[in-house]
């Protein structure tokens, strides 16, 4: 609602079952968690879930070490869509205007490979970010922020599309008590064609990245990423043995140039962030 007499209001109900399972070998403990969201309950399978998070901690018994270097990494799904908003603010016009973004030069510039697509889409009725008018009372609408690997455009709030002079691109976000922000409506990467398998078979070895461990050491302002991950070694598909405490250390912008294919499923939960699992040529990994 404003003072100029738009009032909206909208309902909706959202569900979410999470399960944790410990698995122990070799007095090493690990846990695996499962969390499934949506809004029709009759799409949750207790079983299903249940043994997507055993096999979860399963996968993670038994670490093995690697040897530090570069290596191809597939970003599973559960962890890609983490990696891309930890870095999101750099497409904010607000945050380019303010040099703090290392886009500040690329605008309609080749970023990313050709299949690279990623978007704000408020229209997703499937998808919690979802509204029809953003946090200034503007109409939301889908903004194509990257296209075939092109920024192309920019995401406004009111301010700082007067500093641009043009229109908000509907994506201001604030609180009732809050300064008004910018944000994206659903962050959402489109599919690719590659099945899981398909992945993995790409390189004759990979590691396979299932958890991210904090992201101090990730800056959205120059893009570099150094973060702690636990996954699983691949050779010629196949998995062969868990890992932990490496330290995979990349530049973002570096990530998305190095892409070699997308993953053709989402995380399968109801969340605002959807982006498919990542395959990139080349990551430094430490331990």
């Amino acid at each position: 609602a404003n003072h100029k007499g738009v009032f909206y209001e909208r309902h909706r109900n959202s569900i979410s079952v999470g399960v944790g399972s410990v698995a122990s070998r070799d007095g090493i403990k690990k846990v695996g968690i499962y969390s499934k969201s949506g809004m029709d309950w009759s799409q949750f399978d207790p079983s299903f879930i249940a043994s997507q998070s055993v096999e979860r901690a399963l996968e993670l018994l038994s670490p093995s070490p690697i040897q530090k270097g570069n290596h191809p990494v597939v970003f599973s799904n559960r962890v890609s869509g983490s990696i891309i908003s930890m870095f999101s603010s750099s497409f904010y016009a607000d945050t380019i205007q303010k040099g703090q973004s290392r886009l500040q030069d690329l605008y309609h510039e080749k970023i990313a490979p050709d299949f690279f697509n990623l978007s704000s889409d408020p229209w997703r009725t499937d998808l919690p970010g979802s509204c029809s008018f953003d946090g200034e009372g503007v109409p939301t609408q889908k903004i194509e922020v990257v296209q075939s690997g092109v920024f192309s455009n920019k995401l406004y709030n009111l301010e700082s599309a007067s500093r641009d002079r043009v229109l908000s691109s509907g994506n201001a976000s604030r609180s009732y008590n809050g300064k008004v922000e910018t944000s994206f409506k659903n962050i959402v990467v489109a599919p690719g064609t590659y099945s899981h398998e398909a992945l993995l078979n790409l390189f004759p070895k990979c590691l396979y990245i299932v958890k991210l461990e904090g992201n101090s050491g990730c800056s959205a302002v120059s893009g570099e990423m150094s973060i702690g991950v636990q996954g699983i070694w691949v050779e010629n598909g196949k998995p062969v043995h868990a890992v932990e405490g490496l330290t995979l250390s990349i530049n973002f912008f570096d990530l998305l140039k190095r892409l070699v294919a997308l993953g053709n499923t989402y995380n399968d939960s109801f969340s605002s962030v959807k982006v498919p699992a990542l395959a990139v040529s080349e990551v430094a990994i430490s331990n």
